[in-house]
Formats: C-alpha cells, structure tokens, sequence
C-alpha cells in the first residue's frame, strides 16, 4: 500500500450550508463547557455542524441588531408580509416562494393588496414633506465647513422626493444597487463626511451612525442575495 498522499492546505473537505463561503484563516475561540454543550445539542437538532451552529446563531443576533433600527410600524410590515407567505405557501413546499414564479406572483399580489387595505386616508397630491426638510438642512448649513456637500444632499433630496412616485422609485432604485453590487460607496462617503465634520461633534454623530447603517446594509445585503437564490441582475428601477 502506497504512502498516503498529504493534504494540501485549505485542501480539506469545503465546508457546506448556510455558510459554504468561508475565510481561509481560521478563528478559534474558547468557551465554557455549558455553552459547548448547548452548542452541540443545537447543532444535532438542526442536523447541522457545530461550527455552522455557531455561525446561524452569530449571525441571526446581528440580524436583530439590525431589526432594532426599525420603526415599529416596519416591523409589523415585515410580519404580515411573513404571515402572507406562509399562507401561500401552506401545504406546498417550505421556502420556494423565491424561485418559483407562480408562487412568487402570488406574494406580490397579495401584498399589494395588503398594503392597499392598510393605506392612509388622504391625498397625496400636497406638498412632499421632503422639501421643508431639504429646506432645513441648507439652513443649517450655512457657513459650514460641509456647506457644498449638505447643500447638494439637501437639493438632491427635493428633487427625488418630490413626488411619491419619485421617492418610491429612488428608494428602490437605491436598493437594487446595494443589493447587487454592495454599499461600500455609501459606506466610504459617510466616512469622508465623518472626517470633514469631526469639529462638530453632532454632524459627527449623525454621519457615524449613517455609516454603521451602510455597513450593515452592505453585509445584510451579501444574506439577501444568498437566501434568495439571487446570482445575477434581474430587473432595474429608475426614477
């Protein structure tokens, strides 16, 4: 019998799951027996390694950290459109909403009705609330440092928030971006700010958590893609 061959490195058995994509440094930690216990009893329940264990769990608590940044009333979006889907989808197979097009079809359906039940009285035809605040920061502004960069954030707050139209397509427009190829832009330019405004501990606070937000948004996205089984483009929006 021959000698056998060497492993090279990183040439182990890839590692499979939510979690297939990992560095090839690896990050040991401790930890106390109580929690590796719980840990495996987990990881046997959910028929899934230890180690990918470990990574659901970490990841759905930055998950909720997110979701803490919601207002309530988008919380409670998100749990109708959750509830909506799980009718659907009742007595079919769990989770093919995203790849099936008469499923998903369905979703969109009933969600558009959902939100046309649920819509404010009143008409929209008044002026955008956006443009008091536009107003406002440039106002502010005046006499900055930052006064170039907030005036051009403020005009270009008015002019795509003008109408609902407007904003609903600029939102989705911006979404789409981040979603297929990253926030890292958004979370270079709130970096930028954050070191043009360092003097003005308030402006810095405001461009910091911006920051943090795209940086969670930058990553949040990178679970999106994948739980959606999103490889390419699809569809773009515009305003």
């Amino acid at each position: 019998m021959g000698k056998k061959a060497k492993r090279a490195p990183g040439g182990g058995r890839k590692p499979q799951g939510d979690f297939d994509q990992l560095s090839s440094s690896p990050f040991s930690v401790r930890m106390p027996d109580r929690l590796r216990k719980q840990l495996e009893a987990a990881a046997e329940k959910s028929v899934r390694s230890a180690g990918q264990e470990l990574l659901r769990r970490l990841d759905d608590s930055f998950r909720r950290d997110y979701s803490k940044d919601r207002d309530p009333g988008t919380r409670a979006l998100s749990f109708l459109l959750a509830e909506l889907i799980q009718k659907i989808q009742w007595g079919g197979p769990p989770y093919q909403w995203q790849s099936s097009p008469f499923l998903f079809r369905a979703v969109k359906v009933g969600f558009a009705q959902l939100l046309k039940a649920i819509e404010p009285e009143g008409e929209t035809s008044g002026e955008s609330p956006f443009l008091a605040m536009a107003e406002a920061i440039r106002e502010r502004a005046r006499g900055a440092p930052h006064e170039k960069q907030a005036i051009q954030y403020a005009n270009e707050m008015a002019r795509s928030r003008r109408t609902p139209e407007r904003a609903g397509n600029k939102a989705a427009a911006e979404i789409l971006s981040e979603l297929y190829y990253g926030a890292l832009p958004e979370i270079e330019k709130w970096s930028r700010i954050m070191d043009r405004v360092k003097e003005d501990e308030g402006d810095r606070k405001v461009a910091a958590r911006l920051r943090d937000r795209a940086v969670r948004t930058h990553y949040g996205m990178q679970d999106v893609m994948r739980d959606l089984q999103l490889t390419s483009k699809r569809k773009n929006t515009g305003d």
